[in-house]
């Protein structure tokens, strides 16, 4: 009777993920990639997944396995065949979409690791910092203490919070547009852009006519928004003020 080749175990070892949290079809999905990894999909076993960090065991036929750790070490180099590397950079991607890392090992040797999330770049903040935004008033409104005041910006629109006498000053500034000043909580995200997380109104100021200007503009941009549809925007607010001085 002819001896039975020695399959080698390998492992596939997802930090982050265990057995019983990684969902089937994710497994699915790392299992075909690791296979167009590994190459040889005929020599190529899955066994199990251990216990402790999902770690996806794998076995490699003996006459193989020497050819399979070449493969494995020459894309650690950035080299190997194309389908190879495209497997590690599937891979490398669906652990950064899952903010997990991995390895594969074969023994106590590591041969290959996945930075996947640790290479993306971190958010940044809180960060706090005393600014403006320009816009207009949307609404002031709450019965909290702190009183919720709606700011439409040229790109964004905002919730900020006032006190109760900052937000009784913002009242008669209703739909117009104002400059406010505050402190704001920002974060940087990984791709660069700040997001405004927080802000808190200390005093405000009437826009004039030429930063008015500039405000209706960057208003105009906005899809749907009825300045849009305005030639005049200068002649337009002073016919609203007159309405509202003889009312």
């Amino acid at each position: 009777m002819a001896k039975r080749a020695v399959n080698e175990r390998f492992h596939f070892k997802i930090e982050g993920f265990t057995p019983e949290t990684l969902p089937m079809s994710r497994l699915a999905l790392y299992l075909s990639d690791l296979a167009d990894l590994l190459g040889h999909e005929d020599k190529v076993h899955f066994v199990r997944v251990a216990k402790g960090s999902a770690d996806l065991v794998h076995a490699v036929d003996e006459e193989l396995q020497v050819e399979v750790i070449e493969r494995v070490r020459l894309v650690k180099q950035g080299l190997g065949p194309d389908d190879a590397q495209v497997a590690f950079r599937n891979l490398n991607t669906k652990l950064s979409e899952d903010g997990k890392t991995a390895k594969i090992t074969r023994g106590r040797s590591s041969l290959l690791a996945f930075p996947g999330a640790s290479a993306l770049p971190k958010t940044i903040g809180p960060i706090y910092l005393h600014g403006h935004l320009d816009g207009q008033l949307i609404r002031v409104g709450g019965k909290d203490g702190t009183k919720p005041i709606h700011i439409m910006t040229e790109n964004a629109y905002y919730i900020c919070n006032a006190n109760a006498e900052v937000a009784r000053q913002l009242a008669p500034a209703y739909e117009k547009y104002i400059r406010v000043f505050g402190n704001g909580k920002w974060f940087r995200q990984a791709d660069g852009e700040w997001i405004l997380d927080h802000f808190t109104i200390k005093s405000f100021e009437f826009l004039e006519d030429e930063k008015l200007l500039q405000v209706v503009a960057k208003l105009r941009a906005i899809p749907g928004n009825e300045w849009a549809n305005v030639d005049d925007p200068l002649e337009e607010l002073a016919l609203i003020r007159g309405k509202e001085a003889a009312s």
